[in-house]
């Protein structure tokens, strides 16, 4: 549902799985990219960066539930990278070494992500995908 932009639906199919399962880290990652899908359909910056900031809360409460999860610490780098109004860069740099450490093959992937594209020239996150 959410590659196929039926976000709506997707949104409702992943809150009846939390009603059922709230402390799913799976599902609550779920939430979290349904709504980062969401911000990026906004057309004001304020808008999207008030539900990236959900998504990366989303992504938080993963790794609370289940902080051996490196997908849900990449994710959080992503949305984080997304941001407009805060530059929360370092903060990113750290997720992304957390989720590299616990699943090294999203290096591969953080390589051609285009959500991490504002980072993409830094230093830091240069030597980060290279390791």
């Amino acid at each position: 549902l959410i590659s196929s932009d039926r976000l709506d639906e997707a949104m409702e199919t992943i809150d009846k799985a939390l009603k059922a399962t709230p402390e799913n880290p799976f599902a609550v990652l779920t939430k979290a990219r349904i709504v980062k899908q969401q911000a990026m359909q906004q057309s004001e910056d304020a808008d999207r960066d008030k539900l990236l900031e959900q998504a990366i809360s989303m992504a938080d409460q993963a790794i609370d539930l289940k902080p051996d999860m490196g997908e849900a610490f990449y994710n959080k780098a992503c949305y984080l990278a997304l941001l407009t109004q805060t530059d929360r860069k370092e903060e990113a740099l750290k997720s992304l070494e957390s989720g590299f450490h616990l699943a090294p093959e999203l290096r591969q992937s953080a390589r051609q992500d285009s959500d991490l594209d504002a980072m993409r020239e830094d230093p830091a996150f240069i030597s980060l995908i290279a390791s």
